[in-house]
């Protein structure tokens, strides 16, 4: 069986899941990119109201095909600098945005995000 390498690409949406009793979904688009090193910025989620206890299915908010940057006090969201990392399993290239999250090709495929209240 052949492993699929996923290499990370221009304008390209990544996905994160992570949390502890929870499961946070953050997406990122990469703005910038060299052959080590991507610059990524988060964007605006889509949330679908809950589907079951405590969780809602959520992806990336596109206008015309297009993510939207994520504002903080009306400024769009910083661009984060961040080393290509390579899965060892998969042969795939992700981002390690910090020391809990790390950010992988979106596979277009709405995420299940669970919070408690």
């Amino acid at each position: 069986m052949s492993k699929e390498r996923t290499e990370l690409k221009q304008n390209q949406i990544l996905e994160s899941q992570w949390g502890y009793e929870q499961t946070n979904v953050i997406y990122y688009q990469v703005v910038r990119l060299t052959k080590k090193t991507a610059w990524v910025q988060m964007i605006v989620r889509h949330e679908e109201p809950e589907n079951g206890f405590m969780s809602r299915k959520v992806k990336p908010f596109l206008v015309d095909g297009k993510p939207q940057p994520a504002k903080y006090n009306s400024e769009p969201a910083p661009i984060l600098r961040r080393k290509i990392q390579e899965n060892q399993f998969s042969g795939g290239q992700y981002i390690k945005v910090n020391e809990s999250e790390r950010a992988y090709p979106w596979n277009g495929i709405a995420a299940t995000a669970t919070s408690y209240g």
